[in-house]
């Protein structure tokens, strides 16, 4: 069955956050839930077995490395960072 789920997501640290989600899953948006907790919201068909997806979390004037991969979004975490995700290898 294809739907949307939401994931929660960690901000900070270049490793980023791993997500298992249906194979031929999208990730589509990034941004707070009611909870203020960042979430990514990924099209998936729950049918269908997982793989895993990593989301690359870079702050706002935090020296990194150009991440590979297709950008998400950003986002203002409690008025205090601001936070930019992209899908690694999603290009």
């Amino acid at each position: 069955m294809r739907t949307i789920f939401k994931y929660k997501v960690s901000p900070g640290g270049h490793a980023g956050t791993e997500l298992s989600i249906p194979l031929d899953g999208k990730v589509l948006s990034v941004g707070l839930d009611p909870l203020d907790d960042i979430c990514v919201w990924a099209e998936v068909d729950t049918d269908l077995p997982t793989l895993d997806v990593q989301i690359i979390c870079v702050g706002t004037g935090i020296p990194t490395p150009r991440p590979e991969g297709r950008f998400l979004g950003s986002v203002l975490d409690r008025g205090t960072y601001v936070w930019h995700f992209y899908v690694a290898g999603d290009e």
